[in-house]
C-alpha cells in the first residue's frame, strides 16, 4: 500500500515549497515553538538544536500557557517513531484560545509516528515445531499483532477442521457428548495452566440467528464430564449469560426485531481462537504467563525482514476535559497514530454484540442462587423483571484516541492505522470538533464513533447524571460534579464535522462494527469521505436505541416512542462502496434506526412535516454502490424524519428499505435520486417516494450525472488522501457512446489507464473513486487496467539518475506528490536530464495556474512544447504532462527544459515497456528451494518477487 506522507496541511494559490507558500500567505503571528524527537535526552530544552520528548514538550506548553494564557504555541514533532508505554493525556491546561489553537504538527519533511507498540525482534526457532518465538515485556496483553502494517490473525481453527462436535449448550457452557471431541479437549487442557485456558476464545461470526453481529466469549475451564467419554466446557461469566440469556421484553423474545437477540441454543462456535496448538502459518500466539510471543512463519518469510509490532497500550491519546472546564482549541496535524489494542473482550466480560458494536456488558445478577437474565438497556419493557434504563443504553468499544468534553479540537491530515478498538471516538459534550484530510485503515472496530451509547436520552429522569458521567466521560472522577443542564444540554454533542477523509477496512476484528457510528448528536456533518471495504454498514445513525415502545399511540402514532436527541445532521457527498462484505442482509452503505429529528406539531396537534424534515437527517449527494446484499439506504426500526435526495445507488440488493420505518414510508422521503435497484416493501407507492430516475443495473457514464460522481468523496484540495489506498477498480460499466465508467478507490489525476495493453488517451478524472475512459467497440471489463502497465517503472524526482540544472527540491507539500516531494525551477532554461530503458516514457509534474510551458526532447530531437497550465484552473499534482511511445528498444535520454511561467515542476518519470525482465519471466531459472510472493506492495517490479 502507498502510505500517505505526513506534514502540515497547507494549500494556497501559489507553489508550496517545504510547507511555505510563495504566494498568498500572510505574516504569521509570533509564537512559541517547541521541538521533539523520539531519541531526545530526557532533560533536553525542546529547542530545534536540543529537541525533547513528547511529554517534556507538553510540560513546557502548559508552563507557557499558565504564564501567558492564550499564547500561540506550536510543537513541531520530529521524524521517527515515538513508542509509548502509557498513552498521552490532554486536559484543559493544554488548551489554546479561539482562533489560536495549540498545534501539535509534524515538522517540515517529517512523518512522525505515535505508537503504543513494542517492536518484537530477536526471534529464535522453537525446536521441532517450525515456530519461532521471542520474549515481550512482562505484562504485555494484546488482541492484535501487526506484521508489516497488517492485522495478523491470532492462532485459530474451526471446530470442523478438528473434527470436533460442540453443539450442546446450557446455562454454563457446553456439555461435550462426542467422545472424540471430549478426549481431544481434555488432552489439550491437561497441558495448559489456568491462565492459558482462560485465554481461549470461542467466536460466533455471524452470530447464529441474526445476520448483523459477531460475538465472542472466553473459556473459563475445561473438565471431565459427569459421564465417561464426556467433557464440560464452562464459559466465562458474565459474557455467556449476556450472550445467551438476555431477557425477553413485552415485544417478545428472540423472534422479535425489537428485543436484543440471544445466541441460539446449541450453536457451535464458528472459530476457536488463542491456543498455541491451533497455530497455522501466518498466525501468532501470546503466552501471557511466560511473556512469550510465538509465530508460525509463512513459507519463505524471514523474520529479520518483518516489522512485528505488538500493542502495549489501549488508550493511545485521551483529550478529556469536564463540562465545566473542557479541553479546547487543540490541533493535531501530520501525525500517525498506530498500534494500540482493546483487551476487554478477552476478559470475562467478553464481547456480547447487540448491533454495530453495541454490547451487553452488565455483571451477572444472582437471585435464589440462580443467575438471572440480562436486562441491560431493556428498561421497563423487560419481563418479568425490569431492566436498566434508559432503553438501549449499552456498552461500546473503547476508542484508542478519545475525545470527551473537548471543544474545537481538530485532527488534520493525520493517519489512524493498526488500532484494535475504535480508532477515534468523540462523546460527552464534545462540540465543534473536526476530522479532516485524514486516513483510517486496518481498524479493529469502528473507524469513528460519535456519541455515547449509554446516553440516548440526555436529561431524562431515567438517564441520571451519575450514570451518564460513568458511561460517557473519560475521567468520571473529574466529571463527578459536572452540571448536565436542563435536558442534558451541556452533554449533547453538537457542531462536529468529519469530512474529506478516507476510511478503509474498519471492523477488522469485530465484524459487526461500522465505518462511522453516530449515536445521539446534533448539527453533525459527515461529508466528502471515501468509505470502503467494510464488513457491515458504511455509516450508521442510531442502532437499537430507536426501537419503538408503542407503535400505535396517540394521533401522531410513533411520536410516543423511545426518543433521542438527534437533530439537524447531514450525510452528504460521500462515496460509500464495498460495504456488507461479511453480513449481507440487514444493513447497507447508510443505515439508520430511531428518531433522526424531533416531530414538530402544529398548534392543533397535527404534525408539521416540513418543519420536522428540516430538523431531521439529510442524506444527499452520496454515491452508494457495491453494497452486496444490503440496502443502499436502510431506514430501519423507528426511523423517521429522513430526507434522501440527489443520491446515486447501484449494485445493492435494494435502493431503499420501507419495511420498518414507523409509520411506514410517511416520514422518510426518497426524492430526486438515481436508483438502479427497486425499493422494498411499499416504497414505490409512498407519497414521499417520487421524482427518482431509474438507471440500468450496470450503469455506464451516460446513465449517471457526472457532477454527482465528481463531488462524491474527497474534494480536489484533499485528493492527496486518495493516494493512501492502492488504485483498485471494483466495477466497470459501459455506455453505448464508447465510454467506460471505472468505479473504485485510489484514483489520482493522470493515473495511467490501459485498454488491451495500450495506454488510453482522453481519460477523465472525476474523483478519487471515478474515472471515465474512451474505449473501442467490443471492449470488456477484463481489457481495462489501471496503474502502471506491465513493464513500466516509476522513478521519483529524487532519484540520483536525474541530473538537474536550476531545479531545487520541495518536500512535505501535502498535495499528492509522489513521496510528498517535487523538484521545481523558477528560471527559464533550467533543465532536468535522465536516461531510461524501454520503448516509451511519461514525464510527471504539476499542472497549476503558476506553471507555464516546458520543452521535452528525446535523444536530442526537436523539443515538444507542453503547456502545463490546466484548462480548469485547478491544481493537479503528480500527473503525466508528457507521454511518448513507440521508441526503439534500448536506452534513451530525455531532457525537460523550463520555457515560461513562474514555475516548472518535475515529479519523476515512468519508463514504459521496460527491458528489465520480471521475476516471472520464463527465461529465469530458479533452483530449489524458491518461493513466489505477490502482491507485496513494496515497490517490486510488477509487485512480485
Amino acid at each position: 500500500m502507498t502510505r500517505f506522507r505526513g506534514g502540515s496541511l497547507l494549500a494556497t494559490a501559489g507553489l508550496i515549497i517545504g510547507g511555505m507558500s510563495f504566494a498568498g500567505t500572510a505574516q504569521a503571528a509570533a509564537s512559541t515553538t517547541f521541538y521533539t524527537s523520539p531519541s531526545a535526552d530526557p532533560n533536553a530544552a525542546c529547542t530545534s538544536s536540543a529537541p525533547c520528548s513528547l511529554s517534556a514538550a507538553q510540560a513546557r506548553v502548559k508552563k507557557v500557557l499558565s504564564a501567558k494564557p492564550g499564547a500561540d504555541v506550536t510543537v513541531l514533532v520530529g521524524d521517527g517513531t515515538y513508542r509509548l508505554t502509557t498513552g498521552l493525556s490532554f486536559g484543559a491546561a493544554d488548551s489554546g484560545r479561539p482562533g489560536h489553537p495549540v498545534v501539535w504538527q509534524a515538522a517540515p519533511g517529517a512523518h512522525p509516528v505515535v505508537s503504543g507498540g513494542y517492536r518484537a525482534t530477536a526471534w529464535t526457532p522453537v525446536a521441532g515445531s517450525g515456530l519461532v518465538s521471542t520474549k515481550v515485556p512482562a505484562g504485555t496483553r494484546t488482541r492484535q499483532v501487526y506484521i508489516n502494517g497488517v492485522d495478523t490473525p491470532v492462532a485459530q481453527t474451526k471446530p470442523a477442521d478438528l473434527g470436533w462436535t460442540l453443539n450442546s449448550s446450557d446455562s454454563t457452557g457446553f456439555q461435550v457428548k462426542d467422545a472424540d471431541t471430549a478426549a481431544a479437549l481434555l488432552a489439550m487442557a491437561s497441558g495448559l495452566n489456568a491462565a492459558q485456558v482462560h485465554d481461549i476464545q470461542f467466536e460466533w461470526s455471524p452470530q447464529t440467528g441474526i445476520d448483523w453481529a459477531s460475538s465472542e466469549c472466553p473459556v473459563d475451564s475445561i473438565a471431565a464430564g459427569a459421564s465417561p467419554g464426556t467433557a464440560t466446557v464452562k464459559m466465562a461469566q458474565p459474557c455467556w449469560n449476556n450472550l445467551t440469556n438476555k431477557s425477553a421484553t413485552v415485544y417478545g423474545g428472540n423472534s422479535s426485531n425489537v428485543t436484543p437477540r440471544n445466541l441460539l441454543a446449541n450453536s457451535a462456535p464458528t472459530l476457536l481462537e488463542n491456543a498455541r496448538a491451533w497455530l497455522h502459518p501466518g498466525q501468532w500466539y501470546l503466552d501471557d504467563s511466560s511473556s512469550t510471543l510465538y509465530y508460525d512463519p509463512v513459507p519463505g518469510q524471514q523474520m529479520s525482514a518483518l516489522d512485528v509490532e505488538v500493542p502495549q497500550v489501549e488508550s493511545l491519546v485521551s483529550v478529556a476535559g469536564t463540562l465545566a472546564k473542557p479541553v479546547h482549541d487543540l490541533t493535531f496535524t501530520g501525525l500517525r497514530f498506530t498500534t494500540a489494542t482493546w483487551n476487554a473482550p478477552s476478559t470475562p466480560t467478553g464481547f456480547a454484540d447487540v448491533q454495530a458494536g453495541l454490547m451487553v456488558d452488565q455483571p451477572n445478577t444472582v437471585s435464589g442462587g440462580k443467575v438471572q437474565p440480562a436486562t441491560q438497556g431493556e428498561c421497563s419493557f423487560a419481563k418479568p423483571a425490569a431492566g436498566s434504563c434508559p432503553w438501549g443504553a449499552f456498552g461500546q468499544p473503547l476508542a484508542n484516541v478519545q475525545l470527551t468534553a473537548a471543544r474545537n479540537v481538530a485532527f488534520l491530515s493525520d493517519r489512524f492505522e493498526d488500532l484494535g478498538g475504535t480508532a477515534l471516538g468523540m462523546k460527552y459534550g464534545s462540540d465543534d470538533d473536526t476530522v479532516r484530510g485524514s486516513v483510517f485503515d486496518q481498524i479493529g472496530a469502528a473507524a469513528i464513533w460519535l456519541g455515547c451509547a449509554g446516553d440516548p436520552t440526555p436529561g431524562s429522569s431515567d438517564d441520571p447524571a451519575s450514570a451518564v458521567v460513568q458511561d460517557c466521560s473519560a475521567d468520571p472522577v473529574a466529571s463527578a460534579h459536572d452540571q448536565l443542564g436542563a435536558g442534558g444540554v451541556n452533554e449533547i454533542m453538537t457542531g462536529n464535522t468529519v469530512d474529506n477523509n478516507v476510511l478503509h477496512h474498519a471492523g477488522y476484528d469485530y465484524l459487526g462494527t461500522v465505518g462511522i457510528t453516530m449515536m445521539f448528536t446534533r448539527h453533525t456533518t459527515i461529508s466528502h469521505n471515501d468509505i470502503s471495504d467494510m464488513p457491515y454498514d458504511g455509516i450508521t445513525s442510531g442502532a437499537w436505541q430507536g426501537h419503538v415502545d408503542s407503535v400505535f399511540k396517540g394521533p401522531t402514532r410513533n411520536d410516543q416512542t423511545t426518543s433521542n436527541i438527534n437533530a439537524y445532521n447531514t450525510i452528504s457527498n460521500n462515496h460509500i462502496h464495498s460495504t456488507m462484505q461479511v453480513y449481507r442482509g440487514d444493513g447497507g452503505p447508510i443505515y439508520t434506526e430511531g428518531h433522526q429529528g424531533p416531530t414538530v406539531l402544529n398548534s392543533d396537534g397535527s404534525v408539521n412535516a416540513t418543519a420536522s424534515y428540516a430538523g431531521g437527517l439529510s442524506i444527499t449527494g452520496n454515491v452508494l454502490d457495491l453494497g452486496h446484499g444490503g440496502y443502499a439506504t436502510a431506514p430501519d426500526v423507528g426511523s423517521q424524519w429522513i430526507m434522501m435526495s440527489g443520491n446515486i445507488e447501484f449494485h445493492n440488493r435494494y435502493s431503499f428499505s420501507c419495511n420498518w420505518p414507523t409509520p411506514r414510508t410517511s416520514r422518510v422521503s426518497f426524492t430526486g435520486n438515481w436508483a438502479a435497484n427497486r425499493g422494498d416493501g411499499s416504497c414505490g407507492s409512498a407519497p414521499t417516494y417520487h421524482d427518482n430516475t431509474t438507471i440500468p443495473g450496470d450503469p455506464g457514464p451516460a446513465d449517471l450525472p457526472a457532477g454527482v460522481l465528481a463531488d462524491a468523496g474527497p474534494t480536489a484540495q484533499y485528493q492527496y488522501v486518495e493516494t493512501a489506498l492502492p488504485a483498485t477498480v471494483e466495477y466497470i460499466g459501459f455506455s453505448k457512446n464508447g465510454q467506460a465508467l471505472l468505479d473504485g478507490s485510489g484514483f489520482t489525476p493522470g493515473i495511467p489507464v490501459s485498454v488491451k495493453g495500450v495506454p488510453a488517451g482522453g481519460v477523465r478524472y472525476l474523483s478519487g473513486g471515478f474515472l471515465t475512459v474512451p474505449v473501442p467497440s467490443g471492449t470488456q471489463a477484463s481489457d481495462i487496467a489501471v496503474g502502471l502497465p506491465a513493464g513500466a517503472t516509476r522513478i521519483d524526482d529524487t532519484d540520483p539518475s536525474i541530473t538537474y540544472s536550476g531545479y531545487a527540491l520541495s518536500s512535505a507539500r501535502n498535495l499528492g506528490d509522489l513521496n510528498d516531494d517535487v523538484h521545481y525551477a523558477k528560471a527559464n532554461g533550467s533543465t532536468a536530464v535522465f536516461s531510461f530503458s524501454g520503448t516509451g516514457v511519461q514525464v510527471f509534474g504539476e499542472q497549476n495556474t503558476d506553471q507555464g510551458t516546458i520543452g521535452v526532447s528525446v535523444d536530442g530531437g526537436t523539443p515538444t512544447v507542453v503547456d502545463t497550465v490546466p484548462a480548469d484552473g485547478r491544481r493537479h499534482s503528480d500527473v503525466p504532462v508528457y507521454t511518448t511511445t513507440g521508441l526503439p528498444v534500448g536506452t534513451h535520454t530525455i531532457t525537460v527544459t523550463k520555457l515560461s511561467g513562474s514555475y516548472s515542476t518535475l515529479d519523476g518519470y515512468q519508463g514504459l515497456n521496460s527491458d528489465e525482465p520480471g521475476s516471472t519471466d520464463p527465461a529465469n531459472g530458479y533452483g530449489a528451494p524458491a518461493y513466489f510472493s505477490q502482491p507485496r506492495g513494496l515497490g517490486d517490479l510488477t509487485d512480485d518477487m
